[in-house]
């Protein structure tokens, strides 16, 4: 709705509004103050005085009526462009991402040649000696390259690592066989947060044990295993579609050291 409908629209219900309550205020002074405040009465007094030609309420009632209803639908018409808008530029963030990020090249460049891949040239290139070290520091921490993995997906998130002060997670931080817990916040649209754990385990032999004991049928949790991490998503917490692709991306996902 343009801002001239929508300012021509708000002076005609003005003046309605204001017609209905003059209208209902010649057979009852409280009915007016009352439909003046929240529009409720006005129903009774359009029932009573319907074939009532000196006091019936019909035409500004239901020019009222008429005026909430265009507001209604355009309010509908805002949230859907809203939720489209946010969708596109959700679509376009994950392309972008996946245009800049080629995890098999980068890794057959670091590992075959020593090198890094250029999403520029589409080849390896040497590195120079602050790539070198931002890549040595990358690859030692197999939390950040999931990170980045979830990124090329779509998927941009927070991370921090999960202990005793982290909310409902205290028994994870004190879970035995495991070496750490880090917490991944996905950025997404739902009113809760989209959040799903990532655990490494001890030993494979552990992360097949701790998921043997989450995976029972009415579990509240999504879990999945790759090597020795273990991975949970929350049913309940926040968009249920994107810890579903965080899962999918988690089972594809090969760290490289």
């Amino acid at each position: 709705m343009s801002v001239a409908i929508f300012g021509i629209l708000t002076v005609i219900a003005a003046i309605s509004g204001l017609w209905l309550v003059v209208r209902i205020w010649q057979s009852s002074p409280v009915g007016a103050v009352l439909t003046f405040l929240t529009g409720l009465p006005a129903w009774y007094f359009l029932y009573k005085y319907w074939n009532d030609e000196e006091k019936d309420i019909r035409v500004p009632f239901f020019v009222n009526l008429v005026i909430v209803l265009v507001y209604f639908v355009a309010a509908l018409n805002n949230v859907e462009v809203f939720m489209d808008t946010g969708r596109e530029e959700e679509i376009a963030s994950a392309e972008v991402a996946r245009s800049k990020s080629n995890p098999e090249m980068e890794r057959w460049c670091r590992e075959k040649h020593d090198a890094v891949y250029d999403h520029v040239l589409g080849t390896c290139v040497e590195p120079d000696a602050d790539q070198k070290l931002a890549d040595s520091s990358r690859a030692e921490d197999v939390m950040e390259q999931l990170s980045q993995h979830f990124s090329a997906n779509g998927l941009k998130a927070s991370l921090s690592r999960v202990d005793a002060s982290t909310p409902g997670a205290r028994k994870l931080a004190d879970m035995p066989g495991m070496n750490r817990w880090m917490q991944f916040e996905i950025l997404s649209q739902s009113v809760m947060p989209t959040i799903v754990m990532v655990g490494e385990c001890a030993s494979e032999d552990e992360c097949m044990r701790i998921e043997k004991n989450l995976n029972q049928p009415d579990s509240p949790l999504s879990s999945a295993r790759n090597g020795n991490l273990m991975f949970l998503g929350f049913h309940v917490m926040g968009d249920a579609g994107k810890i579903a692709r965080a899962k999918e991306a988690f089972q594809g996902f090969k760290a490289a050291f």
